[in-house]
């Protein structure tokens, strides 16, 4: 399985853009989707660069829902707009 970037959005509140960064896809499993997240990446909030990651580090993207197949990267909003009802 190739690699893919993705971008994450971390969000405070469901409309309130918190930090975003780019992650990898690194597979799924039971527990969820793994990405991994490469030292030295930008990490932004709104269009301003606050940092670089300082670690290379990994995080999980669990499967909240009862049913819900691994994480594609179409369904994100729909999973935070549920959530936020």
């Amino acid at each position: 399985m190739a690699v893919r970037e993705v971008w994450i959005e971390r969000r405070k509140w469901p409309d309130a853009p918190h930090y975003g960064h780019p992650g990898w896809v690194l597979g799924s499993d039971e527990h969820g989707t793994w990405l991994e997240l490469r030292k030295g990446s930008p990490i932004r909030r709104a269009d301003e660069l606050v940092r670089h990651a300082e670690e290379t580090a990994a995080m999980v993207l669990a499967a909240v829902m009862a049913g819900e197949a691994p994480f594609d990267g179409s369904r994100a909003d729909a999973w935070r707009r549920q959530r936020s009802r």
